[in-house]
């Protein structure tokens, strides 16, 4: 049972080095290495000096490059990562074994954490993550299941993970959790940039609900009712006296994305 790991980066010279030797301390290691680069610095030469494989896709389109990825590999199962992710050294066996428990998985994501918890955003957001989300951008499918649910959608620039497990999904597959594969990550620290991609992030989820006809009622009235959100997070002062505040700005944040999505084109 082969594992193809595929990267996706747009100069990532500062970042890369430290996943890669992740990578090589992995007691699962990846048959092959594929890295999709729309990079202008050394990403590609530090990464040919891990032993992966370089594509150039001058289009940074994430949806797009995820799929250059998969056309190139050879694995019966993808696993995914990002150039700024540290890998914990059973992150790929214990995804690898949770797949591997039915033929009904098609994918299963793992439990990212914060490498930077020391400053408050950090924290915050980690803490958010209490709640398994299925899809992320550390994660591994069966090459099948991403096959039968037509890839990932090239027009996708954000999005593209939640997108490809709605349709794997939908095409009979179970997408499953597992905590013990952990993903370290640098979460933003200041705000503003914590907002922006929750901004775009909202943007892209609309975008691929509108492609997929997937927007439902329900949906459209949290998009109206979201000012109440944060009466919903008052009991979650208990982790956090701030999380709550946290988390209603974040819901308008996204909000207003997919409002923007809404009303532009496709």
């Amino acid at each position: 049972m082969s594992i193809s790991l595929i990267i996706i980066t747009k100069n990532e010279e500062r970042r890369i080095r430290t996943l890669l030797e992740s990578i090589q301390r992995q007691t699962l290691p990846p048959k092959e290495i594929i890295v999709i680069d729309a990079s202008t610095d050394s990403t590609a030469k530090i990464a040919k000096e891990y032993g992966a494989t370089v594509i150039y896709e001058p289009v940074p389109i994430r949806g797009k490059a995820r799929n250059t990825g998969l056309l190139a590999s050879k694995g019966e199962f993808i696993a995914l990562s990002d150039a700024d992710y540290i890998l914990d050294p059973d992150w790929l066996k214990f995804l690898h074994q949770r797949t591997t428990q039915s033929h009904n998985i098609g994918g299963v994501s793992a439990k990212i954490l914060a490498l930077n918890k020391e400053k408050l955003i950090p924290r915050l957001i980690e803490s958010t993550s209490q709640i398994p989300r299925l899809g992320n951008a550390v994660m591994m499918y069966r090459r099948k299941a991403i096959l039968d649910a037509g890839l990932w959608n090239p027009k996708l620039h954000t999005a593209e993970d939640i997108d490809l497990v709605h349709r794997v999904m939908k095409s009979g597959y179970e997408i499953a959790y597992e905590p013990r594969a952990k993903a370290y990550h640098y979460h933003p620290e200041k705000l503003s940039d914590f907002l922006k991609k929750q901004f775009e992030y909202g943007q892209g989820s609309m975008q691929s609900k509108r492609i997929q006809h997937t927007f439902t009622r329900k949906e459209r009235l949290l998009m109206v009712s979201f000012p109440f959100i944060f009466i919903r997070h008052i009991p979650k002062t208990r982790i956090h006296p701030l999380l709550p505040l946290f988390l209603t700005t974040s819901t308008y944040a996204y909000t207003l994305g997919m409002w923007k999505s809404l009303v532009s084109d496709i």
